[in-house]
């Protein structure tokens, strides 16, 4: 069996406790513990935190399933929109309300302070909401939605209102805000 390197377990350690506690609430010594590394190692992979929070963004997005999701076109292309959305809503809810989205969590965090972990945020934004402009594209050649729509401006409103529905579901403690997500998406803006 491969072993992991230390690099990839701070990684992974990274994006666990970045996500459970924050930026500004995790040590590198925090980061070392969940990866079982001495501490002094972090330093031989990583400048600091901040390049550590891109490549827990990178990883982030690599380990995501809910991508394949977009890229499937074995189903109906709205549909595949709406399971997306669904499985990140539960992800949530078996969070109770905790781990929200890291890119949307760094975005709140740390992207006014860090230029890199700003300009990775901006492309990983524009990468998921091209993924879901993709999809409306796809649900326009079906006649499933208006060839008028701009699907690139319904795309970034979608990602949008979903990032706060999440800050906001976290802020509550409950599924309110992602129910009216639902809602609006799905019953009004794409019935």
């Amino acid at each position: 069996m491969a072993r992991t390197n230390v690099r990839e377990k701070l990684i992974a350690a990274g994006l666990d406790v970045f996500h459970t506690q924050g930026f500004h609430g995790t040590s590198v010594q925090d980061i070392t513990s969940a990866a079982g590394v001495p501490k002094g190692s972090f330093y031989n992979h990583f400048d600091g935190k901040e390049a550590l929070a891109v490549a827990t963004i990178h990883l982030y997005l690599s380990e995501s399933p809910v991508q394949v999701l977009l890229d499937d076109s074995a189903g109906a292309p709205l549909d595949r929109l709406r399971e997306h959305f669904d499985v990140l809503a539960q992800r949530l809810v078996d969070s109770e309300f905790t781990r929200g989205c890291i890119m949307g969590n760094f975005a709140n965090e740390i992207a006014d302070h860090s230029e890199p972990v700003r300009a990775t945020l901006t492309a990983a934004f524009d990468a998921w909401t091209n993924l879901i402009a993709a999809v409306l594209a796809e649900a326009q050649e079906v006649g499933a939605l208006s060839a008028d729509t701009n699907t690139s401006d319904l795309a970034n409103f979608i990602v949008n209102s979903w990032e706060g529905a999440l800050t906001r579901a976290r802020a509550t403690k409950n599924a309110q805000p992602l129910r009216s997500f639902f809602d609006i998406t799905f019953g009004v803006m794409l019935p």
